[in-house]
């Protein structure tokens, strides 16, 4: 598809900014909801090694997602520098001036899917020492 005139390529840079945001989000709800499947399906079973594979196998699964999401905002920035200058003379910007590391959205989610990881190999570890020792997990 040729682009023809900066309207049109504006509104292209637009529509695509707000998709790969869109996309990110959906797939941060993917994260919670698979989060939940693997600690629901870890903690109900009665056999730890299974406990274990689940917690390791989905914290692969919820760390690929976590890649594809950072793919995701790399990918929404990329045009960011042209979009904020569109309308610089009316002092309109894409997003607000630099606030501090920790309170931006993308921070908070790495910070959240961090503590999400070692909240699940933490329990793995768990569970496979309570399997090792002999004791019931649950």
């Amino acid at each position: 598809m040729e682009l023809s005139g900066d309207n049109e390529i504006y509104r292209f840079l637009v529509t695509y900014y707000l998709y790969q945001d869109q996309l990110s989000w959906s797939r941060t709800q993917i994260v919670v909801a698979v989060e939940g499947a693997i600690a629901a399906g870890a903690f109900s079973s009665k056999c730890s090694v299974l406990s274990v594979l689940a917690l390791t196998l989905g914290t692969i699964v919820i760390g690929l997602i976590w890649r594809l999401i950072e793919r995701d905002w790399q990918a929404r920035d990329q045009n960011l520098p042209i979009l904020d200058t569109a309308h610089k003379d009316r002092g309109i910007r894409m997003t607000p001036p630099g606030a501090r590391w920790w309170q931006r959205g993308t921070w908070i989610i790495r910070i959240l899917l961090g503590l999400i990881v070692i909240f699940n190999l933490a329990a793995a570890v768990w569970f496979a020492v309570q399997w090792y020792s002999g004791r019931p997990a649950g």
